[in-house]
């Protein structure tokens, strides 16, 4: 009988795991190889064995998570959101409706070994999304195919045009394609991501953005981001992040996306080089989201990592969104939970479902 009880006991976790990775867990990485690792690792830690490899493709995806439109950018066609483009912001709103009902439907299936209904349902949503996706491509490849902002203003006006025709019928599908496929090219290829057109059941919710972000984001001193990524890169994080140097560390910058992509009481939990509470970088990240509606809640300095022979010292903060519900909370004191991740395995078309990510 205790053997009987201790296998259920253990299938029970090993289905909860699984719905906790299918509903709950999400990751982007600008690395493809990182990307099926994380697969892999969750694959295993789940014991999915019944499921194939690919049963997270619609939550691990492949991107630069810092190199990508907001929905009012989009919206807009411009990295400087003013008027709304008025064929692609209708474009926008009705296919993003589409990929969101398509990917809730997916999560709904949950832990059934129906595979083929849930490539069908990520492929849907991709199909639905591809328009407006290009459109945003072409934004960013506009951004990083001149140096001086005169000359990306004009790109941009002159790839607004050609959307325009393409969404009139006066020009084939293929020129966007064009034109969108130079930012993938070249000695430093970048790999756009769009947050809500890639996550739309996350960032369209009632309460949009991610319950919580948990990560080891790379760090890099601001006079090198230029050196080792090009000067556009280090041109589109200022455009990105207001009050942020050019000698702000990049770690700021992940910083900065995480608190911007988390709902209201939603936090995250990141981990630092000590030049995050130091001079730009501070007053670039933490600084900047403490002004903007951000508690930190814990945070501890020189943290000796935990690997053997590891000379590497860190600092790890974690930080609470409540700009309209102010909360002071003492050192190590764990902010309020609303049990979304209850909501989420229960039914994952609930308003408050909880969307973390790694």
């Amino acid at each position: 009988m205790n053997s009987w009880a201790s296998a259920s006991q253990a299938m029970f976790r090993s289905r909860a795991r699984r719905l906790v990775a299918q509903r709950c867990l999400y990751g982007v990485d600008k690395n493809p190889y990182a990307v099926d690792l994380a697969k892999l690792s969750l694959w295993l830690a789940t014991l999915a064995r019944d499921h194939p490899f690919t049963f997270l493709d619609h939550a691990l995806r492949h991107g630069d998570s810092l190199v990508g439109l907001s929905r009012d950018q989009i919206s807009s066609f411009s990295w400087e959101p003013k008027q709304k483009h008025l064929l692609l912001s209708g474009v926008l709103e009705r296919n993003l409706m589409l990929a969101e009902e398509s990917r809730l439907t997916l999560l709904a299936l949950g832990d059934t070994d129906d595979h083929a209904a849930k490539v069908k349902l990520l492929e849907d949503s991709e199909q639905a999304t591809h328009l407006v996706r290009t459109a945003a491509d072409l934004v960013i490849a506009a951004f990083f195919a001149e140096e001086k902002d005169k000359q990306r203003e004009a790109r941009r006006k002159k790839n607004a045009d050609l959307l325009d025709r393409v969404l009139g019928d006066e020009a084939p599908d293929s020129d966007l394609d064009a034109e969108t496929v130079k930012p993938y090219q070249g000695a430093r290829p970048l790999h756009p991501f769009h947050w809500p057109i890639e996550f739309p059941e996350v960032l369209l919710r009632p309460t949009p953005g991610f319950d919580a972000f948990v990560g080891n984001p790379p760090f890099l001193g601001g006079k090198r981001i230029s050196t080792a990524h090009g000067d556009g890169y280090r041109d589109w994080l200022a455009t990105l992040h207001a009050d942020a140097s050019s000698n702000t560390d990049l770690i700021a910058h992940f910083f900065r996306r995480a608190f911007g992509l988390l709902r209201e009481g939603g936090t995250f939990g990141l981990i630092a080089t000590n030049t995050i509470a130091q001079g730009d970088t501070r007053a670039g990240g933490l600084r900047w989201i403490c002004t903007h509606g951000g508690t930190i809640y814990a945070a501890r300095k020189r943290v000796k990592w935990p690997a053997p022979g590891a000379a590497v010292i860190v600092s790890v903060v974690h930080v609470a969104r409540r700009p309209n519900r102010p909360v002071t909370l003492e050192r190590d004191e764990r902010p309020p939970s609303d049990m979304g991740v209850l909501s989420c395995l229960l039914n994952p078309r609930m308003n408050r479902h909880a969307r973390i990510m790694l």
